[in-house]
């Protein structure tokens, strides 16, 4: 069984054929390939640093302005919600109640990628 039909099986309709590639590290070829295998690479525009935690002086209010400070149209954040694993800060999940107040609150809405496919 192929990684999407189990994907598809677990969550009761075909999975979405987006792909982010680690760390956003790509190259010709490897896009090439995703590609081909019918997948679209989605990149982003801000990433909150959430996830260096507060071992390197990351906060919850440095997130949020790094998010807001960033806001445009079509932005697309990256957010990691699990602990740092050397101090165990969840600073993106801390922050992300402010992060949509915030966003809602510039009269910005949200949407999935899905719509934009």
């Amino acid at each position: 069984m192929t990684a999407a039909a189990a994907i598809g099986r677990a969550i009761g309709r075909p999975p979405v054929h987006l792909f982010r590639f680690p760390y956003g590290s790509s190259d010709s070829a490897r896009l090439a390939l995703v590609n081909r295998l019918g997948y679209t690479a989605v990149g982003w525009t801000v990433d909150t640093l959430g996830w260096m935690g507060t071992s390197q002086r990351q906060t919850v209010d440095g997130v949020i302005a790094r998010v807001l400070g960033h806001l445009e149209p079509g932005e697309i954040i990256l957010m990691h919600v699990g602990a740092n694993p050397s101090d165990h800060s969840t600073l993106d999940a801390d922050a992300l109640p402010a992060v949509i107040a915030g966003i809602r609150a510039r009269g910005y809405t949200f949407t999935t990628l899905a719509a934009f496919l």
